[in-house]
This record gives structure tokens, sequence and C-alpha cells, in this order.
């Protein structure tokens, strides 16, 4: 069962190497992410401590958008048709926001110590 306390839930601080304590930048976050389209490991500058993305922070990134564009398809808040241009310009946006955002709500776990 997965727990987490209030802290980690509220939290929108981009994570730490949780061995030295080295803050990540958004840049550097931002780079793991899009560096091929995939999830690259992150590697901590101060100690080479290699972190990679836990697979719940892939699952909420893969399920947010889709989940998103559920809620407004559902409720009344667009209750009429869409263009697909205009479909797929939200599409787009949400997706940004999605990438933009990524690096604080984003969580790392240690793989390989150096």
């Amino acid at each position: 069962m997965l727990r987490f306390t209030v802290k980690e839930v509220f939290s929108l601080n981009i994570q730490k190497c949780e061995i030295c304590g080295n803050q990540f930048t958004w840049r550097e976050v931002g780079r793991s992410t899009t560096a091929g389209f995939g999830y690259q490991p992150l590697i901590c500058k101060k100690c080479g401590t290699k972190h990679e993305v836990t697979m719940m922070t892939r699952i909420i990134v893969a399920l947010l958008v889709p989940i998103v564009l559920f809620i407004l398809n559902s409720s009344n808040l667009l209750p009429f048709y869409i263009p697909f241009y205009i479909g797929f310009l939200i599409i787009l946006v949400l997706f940004f926001t999605v990438m933009l955002s990524f690096p604080y709500f984003a969580k790392y776990k240690v793989v390989q110590k150096s």
C-alpha cells in the first residue's frame, strides 16, 4: 500500500539528492525528462549519485492529461462541439503545462551510489 505524508503530498519543491542533499535545478530535472522523449537518469553534480523517476510519477504524468480531458468532456464545462484544431490546441497546452510543472512534482529514487 502506498502511503504519503502530508508534507510529501503538498510539497511543490524540486527534489534534492537523497545522499548529499544537493538541490536539483529545474533545468536538470527538465533535461532528464525530455532528453530523447523518455525518462533519463538524473545524476547529482555534487556526489555523482544516479536517481531515477519513480513509477508513481510516471503513472501520474501518463494519466494527467487524459483525466483532465475526460473531466472537461464529461462535465458541462464544454457543452458544445469543439473543432479538431481547438481540441488539439487544448491538448498541446495541457501537455506543455504538465511538462513545465514536472520538476515540481517529480519524485526520484536512488539507483546507484557513486
